[in-house]
């Protein structure tokens, strides 16, 4: 009778239920997403790559954030809970138990939580295959339709238990204990005016400028050489920004309709004065709430949207610093005599034969770099000793510059002095002719950072023949390729097994890079999407709530003569308005944060100033599309309950 009890009142309060129908479905959908990806074959690869770090994190965040939406379901219960209290009272009054009354909200929420959890994996199907397809994209792996986990769904329904356990306990603990006057009162507070509205208007007005001047001072942080060593100048820069994207919101819903109702600044018709003044008290008394609600929303949408911008950048900077698509250093083992043998012939073959098993080689330089050492002397009162000088024969360099498409002078019997650049230097080769003859310098080349091993900073580039006077320190295979469309990750393992060197794979070190940027930016839109499921949603229980209390001035007006019409568009301003003053500062913020990111990765060959902006626009729309499902879906709850009202009370 208990279930049967349950299950009437889930249907006859499905209006109630929608907005913690939906907040459930979509979080599980999340859940069951994250949980089957920790089990998936990309997530295997990446493990094997990075060590279980990477399924670990995101399964402890999964976990964190599971609590987190089991308080915020206990909001969303609560809420429940405290609009049907006085209905509860009644069943204690008819006789029922304790026991009984926990056992039916109990199963309502029980039963809420199945159907949510149905709906939520059936969801959670297709949320998985999108996250799957953007991820592997994003970090370049082959896509393949993804395969479901029973680990993941098993995962999914022990969270999703353990989440129904903690929202209701705090319900059913409320229910246990309260007294049934408590229960069957209305429990209503006094809205309170706002008080000396000069003091908010100056709050808002050194908010907007501090969200300003601390935007500027973020982006000239950026723009540092040494930004990181002023890590104390952005601890204060971001406290400033987040303070002020928190009262911004606060100050001007305390402000602006202060100033409508107290100065006439607007005239009103029909519902409009009883519009403007819900929406003061509202927006006053919940301007905490927008605030907080409004820095949650900036902070998903300020890291997400850095994290995708990085791309550009660590593509830019592999580059840079893999001049080469495939490169290996090796260095000959010393012999008792001190004597450098000389390897091979076909010490590399086998390397050009594995390469040619994955990708079609363009061209090749096979060098051999040569030193001699320098007698000791005395600098400054110290003895140096350990010194060398290091050459390379003229053709072999030669074959090496034309990789980088870049066409060595010629010699004439002279030799050219080399050096190579730093780091954060021109990429580029800059040459200067000296007035040299045979045997003498006739040049000097500022060669790209780690054109050859980054231990040699400076070398002669000599005649073939004279390289036999010096010993062979180092050889270098540099392989440039016809396409970058290949399997780098097999052909660097299969590389590093066969123990000839050193090995570099540029695509392989891309995409070791742009897979850990690719978890990073996975855990954080986790966390982002979640933020923005849990704020809103509580928002709009938020507003709910508030409705609720107000069904007797919709009554009152109706009373009056108002046309159902009017008191549906009334409604639907006041929470347009509640909804959007919360997305207002966030969408703001994305001037500020396209010049930053313009700033800080707009020196990448691949920055697209439209890409970014586009990539802004979209995330915020994402937003502002939950915002309009739960708009919608409060509105069509909160009028159902004013209309039911409205002609229960007329009749």
């Amino acid at each position: 009778m208990l279930f049967k009890l349950a299950a009437r009142n889930v249907r006859r309060q499905i209006g109630s239920y929608l907005i913690y129908f939906i907040t459930v479905s979509l979080t599980i959908a999340l859940i069951f997403a994250i949980n089957n990806m920790l089990y998936s074959d990309v997530m295997g690869q990446l493990t094997i790559r990075f060590g279980d770090i990477a399924r670990m994190s995101l399964m402890f965040v999964t976990f964190i954030l599971c609590i987190i939406m089991a308080f915020v379901l206990s909001y969303a219960t609560n809420f429940l809970l405290r609009k049907r209290k006085k209905e509860f009272g009644l069943y204690l009054t008819l006789g029922m138990s304790r026991g009984n009354v926990l056992a039916v909200f109990a199963g309502e929420t029980a039963i809420t939580f199945l159907v949510s959890l149905a709906v939520g994996i059936l969801i959670g199907l297709a949320v998985y295959q999108a996250v799957m397809v953007i991820f592997i994209n994003f970090i370049g792996f082959d896509y393949a339709p993804a395969g479901y986990s029973g680990a993941g769904f098993l995962w999914t329904i022990v969270m999703v238990a353990g989440m129904f356990v903690l929202s209701s306990v705090a319900s059913l603990g409320y229910l246990r204990f309260a007294r049934i006057t408590v229960l069957l009162q209305g429990g209503k507070k006094a809205e309170k005016n706002v008080r000396i509205p000069f003091v908010w208007l100056v709050v808002f007005l050194l908010s907007v400028a501090g969200l300003v001047v601390s935007a500027i001072m973020f982006i000239d942080w950026m723009q540092l050489p040494d930004f990181w060593a002023h890590f104390g100048s952005l601890a204060a820069i971001l406290v400033a920004l987040f303070a002020s994207i928190f009262f911004l919101p606060l100050s001007l819903t305390k402000v602006v309709f202060w100033l409508i109702l107290k100065r006439n600044c607007c005239a009103f018709g029909g519902t409009g004065r009883f519009t403007a003044r819900q929406l003061s008290s509202r927006l006053s008394s919940n301007a905490v709430m927008t605030g907080a609600v409004s820095l949650l929303l900036a902070v998903a949408i300020v890291g997400p949207n850095i994290f995708m911008s990085m791309t550009g950048s660590i593509n830019n900077d592999i580059d840079n610093l893999y001049l080469y698509d495939i490169s290996c250093e090796t260095y000959p083992s010393i012999d008792i005599g001190g004597e450098y043998p000389e390897t091979g012939a076909d010490y590399y073959a086998n390397t050009l034969e594995y390469i040619e098993e994955y990708a079609d080689i363009r061209a090749y330089a096979d060098i051999w770099i040569y030193n001699r050492e320098l007698p000791p002397v005395e600098e400054d009162g110290y003895y140096a000793e350990n010194r060398y000088e290091y050459f390379i024969a003229e053709s072999q360099f030669r074959a090496l510059c034309a990789l980088l498409g870049y066409q060595l002078p010629d010699l004439n019997g002279g030799y050219i002095e080399c050096t190579m650049a730093d780091y954060y230097d021109e990429r580029t080769f800059g040459y200067t002719p000296m007035q040299g003859s045979q045997g003498e310098c006739v040049g000097r080349l500022v060669c790209p950072y780690e054109i050859i091993d980054y231990n040699v900073s400076e070398w002669k580039v000599v005649p073939d023949e004279q390289t036999n006077e010096y010993h062979k320190y180092l050889r270098m295979l540099a392989v440039m390729l016809e396409s970058s469309d290949y399997d780098a990750i097999t052909l660097r393992e299969i590389l590093y097994e066969s123990g000839i060197g050193n090995f570099d794979v540029k695509e392989n070190e891309r995409m070791s890079n742009i897979s850990q940027l690719g978890l990073f930016l996975l855990g954080d839109m986790y966390i982002s999407v979640v933020f923005v499921l849990l704020s809103i949603a509580i928002l709009a229980l938020k507003i709910l709530s508030m409705v609720s209390d107000d069904r007797k001035y919709y009554r009152e007006l109706w009373r009056l003569g108002a046309s159902e019409g009017s008191l549906m568009r009334s409604l639907v301003v006041q929470m347009l308005f509640l909804f959007l003053m919360p997305f207002l500062v966030p969408l703001l913020l994305n001037f500020p944060l396209y010049s930053a990111i313009k700033i800080l990765f707009g020196q990448s060959v691949n920055f697209s100033g439209v890409a970014v902006a586009l990539q802004l626009a979209g995330f915020s729309a994402f937003i502002l599309a939950v915002f309009a499902v739960y708009f919608v879906a409060s509105c069509v709850v909160a009028w159902r309950d004013i209309r039911k009202n409205i002609r229960v009370s007329d009749s």
